[in-house]
């Protein structure tokens, strides 16, 4: 399967392949290895939604902003229409435009899962006004934050990034969720801003592993090196 997935990517002029929830002792590691895919270190959030509340998980910090956010009529609910996951997809398209994001897949994908029941697409609200959401897609009794995104600069005061983020877990909460874990987070440098944002609702920092491959042999190579596998 390995074989024919590189040998499809590079026959259609693919440069980098990314596969995530894989760990380094997983099963399929050195078929991986062979390939030439590097294990790097990455970063995910889990946020237990069973044994408290999220309001006594948050900091104090968290539910002041979001008390001012919604006292200023800020509010978040679930996507009622293709229009409005259409608008929010806009606005995850432009937000991610200068992060290292690695992907943005295509608007189809984003109506289905707001059309299934094991997916919810979000948004924030200001004066009828889209300015923020997020995709959660649940696996039975576990959620995942797939995507977040707000305005924040423009309504720098109001915080609706905060708004969005604590809405998707108190949601998850609500459906009965044991847990809902933040995918994106990234590489595990000693400081980051977005990675100590999402630490302030209350999660805990998981390693794991995603594995990359680069077609250009001296990325490759430096990355083997780099990570001295």
């Amino acid at each position: 399967m390995m074989d024919a997935l590189v040998h499809y990517m590079l026959r259609h002029w693919c440069y980098h392949i990314e596969l995530s929830d894989m760990s380094k002792k997983m099963f399929g590691y050195r078929t991986l290895r062979q390939h030439g895919f590097v294990p790097i270190p990455w970063i995910q959030l889990h946020h237990s939604l069973h044994s408290r509340t999220p309001e006594e998980r948050a900091s104090e910090k968290v539910l002041q902003r979001v008390k001012y956010a919604m006292e200023n009529g800020f509010e978040t609910r679930e996507a009622k229409t293709k229009e409005e996951i259409h608008q929010l997809y806009r606005l995850i398209k432009r937000y991610y435009l200068l992060r290292k994001q690695r992907y943005i897949p295509k608007e189809t994908l984003f109506q289905q899962v707001g059309s299934s029941h094991h997916g919810h697409i979000y948004i924030t609200l200001y004066k009828g006004r889209i300015v923020g959401g997020s995709v959660v897609v649940d696996s039975e009794r576990e959620s995942m934050l797939w995507y977040d995104a707000a305005m924040e600069k423009r309504y720098l005061f109001y915080h609706p990034h905060t708004l969005t983020v604590w809405n998707a877990i108190k949601e998850a909460h609500r459906r009965g969720q044991d847990h809902i874990h933040i995918l994106n987070i990234g590489l595990p440098f000693s400081r980051s801003k977005y990675r100590d944002f999402m630490l302030s609702f209350g999660g805990k920092p998981i390693g794991s592993y995603r594995w990359f491959r680069f077609s250009n042999s001296v990325m490759r190579r430096f990355m083997f090196w780099y990570y001295q596998i």
